[in-house]
């Protein structure tokens, strides 16, 4: 299994939760259970969307996740798309086709399969879970989920772990020895949200207590930077970025709001605050911004 980190613990603890849902039926005779079908739509609906990653360290900073389905609600298996971006570089893709057991409230089984650039699988790998209170937790295995040949083929566990809003994905790639073949990766991705609000820069130019003001200034959460300008479309000179920030394995995960000088890049301040936060500000001596987060 994965490195006994803490973080990596608790996202093993919470598929161990969940497993605990998927033990043996009651005894009366296994038939389907009202809501059964309706559950895979309902996780294919509560993962669609938007994501941005972080790893401890600020290693795959601004990594994008989007999340869609690739079938209609209440076809079977239901199919969920995942499209990966880091940087300028090409997109990683994946779909997860999933069905739900009418004998076992909350077990699920599927396929987990990589794409290649035209859209094409490029093999598949059984996919087990469990999945509770709007949640779920997936995972490989490096028996079943194998890629390439002779020497050089892998195992690959992939885990997925989803609390309804958060995502996690895991990765760890064992050799035909069984040890690790390439380092382990754990990405948290979290909602991308719209903030709107103003910034201002102190002006010496225009006199003592002068500012220069921005006052429709709109903001994601996507780690993507923001040039600011006055309501002259003059620029103020500065960067605003927003994005999750993972200081380490055993930290939480935090929103991270800074700004830049737009000329040298040099770092004139930031700010933390919770992943929820509906507010943001930043106030420095000749910067200050007030940030309010939009409808989703």
């Amino acid at each position: 299994m994965w490195p006994p980190t803490d973080r990596l613990a608790a996202l093993l603890l919470v598929a161990a939760l969940l497993a605990g849902c998927a033990g043996p039926p009651d005894p009366a005779p296994p038939v389907a259970r009202p809501g059964t079908d309706a559950l895979v739509d309902a996780l294919a609906e509560r993962l669609t969307g938007v994501y941005t990653g972080s790893a401890p360290g600020d290693a795959m900073a601004g990594v994008r996740l989007q999340v869609r389905p690739q079938s209609a609600p209440g076809t079977r298996p239901a199919r969920i798309e995942l499209i990966q971006h880091a940087g300028d570089g090409p997109a990683r893709r994946f779909v997860l086709a999933l069905v739900a057991s009418p004998a076992v409230p909350g077990q699920l089984v599927g396929v987990f399969s990589p794409l290649d650039a035209a859209g094409r699988p490029r093999g598949e790998c059984p996919l087990t879970g469990s999945a509770r209170d709007g949640g779920v937790v997936l995972t490989t295995s490096a028996a079943t989920c194998r890629f390439g040949a002779g020497d050089g083929e892998v195992g690959l566990i992939k885990e997925f772990a989803f609390d309804g809003r958060r995502l996690v994905i895991g990765d760890r790639v064992l050799g035909a020895n069984g040890e690790s073949a390439l380092p382990d990766s754990l990405i948290e991705f979290l909602p991308v949200h719209r903030y709107t609000g103003w910034a201002g820069r102190r002006d010496d130019g225009a006199g003592e207590g002068s500012w220069r003001r921005a006052d429709a200034v709109a903001l994601a959460s996507d780690g993507r930077s923001v040039a600011l300008v006055d309501a002259g479309g003059m620029p103020l000179g500065v960067e605003l970025e927003l994005a999750p920030y993972w200081p380490d394995e055993n930290a939480a995960v935090l929103l991270r709001l800074r700004a830049f000088d737009a000329d040298s890049g040099e770092l004139l301040g930031q700010v933390w605050a919770d992943p929820d936060a509906t507010r943001l500000g930043l106030g420095l001596g000749d910067f200050q911004a007030g940030l309010e987060r939009a409808e989703d």
